[in-house]
């Protein structure tokens, strides 16, 4: 026997209040604290899932993503070694490793919590943190030199930075040598 149209939409509205109103939540339980450009978090997100009485969803299946919050520079949370920036919920706990943010600024990260259908249960916000500049990990040419012709200085001299390995720019630093090779140049 087939339904009418009316009476599946009818059926289906009557369910929305159900999906709503899921018995869970989810808590972060770890807030990311030291954050440096380009290295995961020194304290790593832990969550868990519970019910709204709160108590711990052992049985829990799902997953939870992170992603930034309203950031101005659009920088977005990374996984070390790539891949999707999520973690599998394991006896109601969702233990995070290898997060990190490569640019230096304000953020707050958001989680998102999915069931094993893959639907959003809900979510929860992290508080404010700070990323700083990391220490020093490469040299980079900001300005490249322009041609000189023979024995003369080139039109423009070259311009470097050192960067953390978020790529942010160590301005601190105010010593040591940087020794400038031809390409053809043999370095004895």
């Amino acid at each position: 026997m087939r339904l009418p149209l009316w009476l599946w939409i009818l059926l289906s509205a009557s369910l929305i209040p159900s999906i709503v109103a899921w018995d869970i939540d989810l808590l972060i339980n770890t807030q990311i604290s030291t954050a440096f450009g380009g290295l995961p978090f020194s304290i790593q997100p832990v969550l868990v899932v519970n019910n709204l009485k709160g108590e711990l969803q052992s049985t829990f299946e799902g997953r939870v993503t992170a992603h930034t919050l309203h950031n101005e520079k659009h920088a977005s949370v990374w996984k070390e070694g790539g891949g999707l920036v999520s973690q599998d919920v394991v006896n109601g706990h969702v233990f995070f490793e290898g997060l990190g943010i490569d640019e230096t600024g304000e953020y707050q990260l958001e989680f998102v919590l999915y069931d094993e259908f893959n639907l959003v249960l809900g979510t929860a916000i992290g508080n404010l943190f700070s990323v700083e500049v990391g220490e020093r990990y490469k040299l980079d040419i900001v300005t490249q030199p322009e041609v000189a012709y023979g024995g003369g200085v080139f039109g423009s001299q070259p311009v470097l930075v050192i960067l953390d390995r978020g790529g942010n720019v160590v301005s601190d630093v105010n010593e040591g040598t940087v020794r400038w090779f031809a390409k053809d140049e043999r370095r004895v």
